[in-house]
């Protein structure tokens, strides 16, 4: 049997119709290979897969010129957004804390130290020898380490 190009060999020539789940157990799905309609179409955004999305209200971590001090962009680690978060100590690198507000303006708070943020698609460029960590955004993460 075959519908959208997607054949059940189904050796038992079971009906489906009042059998148990059991009864299909040797069934076999075959596709046939052959494009479906919606594959061949471009995507809509009803059709279009997730992508990692974020609702920044910043556009680059660290900036503070966007933010207004003492305010200053940072990746928020719940939504995973860049957001503009106020200023309310100043550690430097290094400095351990517990959240952004924690950090100078252009430190982030992760992985419990002020840590600098870097561009993912540079793997660590920025980061002095260590790994630029994902963060969940889709572009910026920040150094593992200082």
């Amino acid at each position: 049997m075959c519908s959208q190009n997607i054949c059940v060999d189904n050796p038992n020539n079971n009906t489906g119709g009042g059998t148990t789940g059991a009864d299909w157990d040797t069934q076999t799905i075959v596709d046939t290979g052959s494009p479906r309609p919606q594959d061949t179409q471009p995507p809509t955004p009803d059709t279009k897969p997730p992508g990692p999305t974020t609702d920044d209200t910043c556009p680059k971590p660290g900036d503070y010129l966007s933010c207004g001090l003492p305010q200053s962009c940072k990746i928020n680690p719940l939504t995973h957004a860049l957001d503009c978060v106020e200023i309310v100590a100043a550690g430097g690198i290094g400095a351990p804390c517990t959240d952004n507000a924690q950090c100078d303006v252009d430190l982030g708070c992760h992985f419990a130290i002020c840590t600098h943020y870097c561009e993912k698609q540079f793997a660590g460029a920025e980061c002095n020898g260590t790994e630029c960590m994902d963060l969940g955004h889709p572009v910026w993460g920040s150094c593992k380490g200082f």
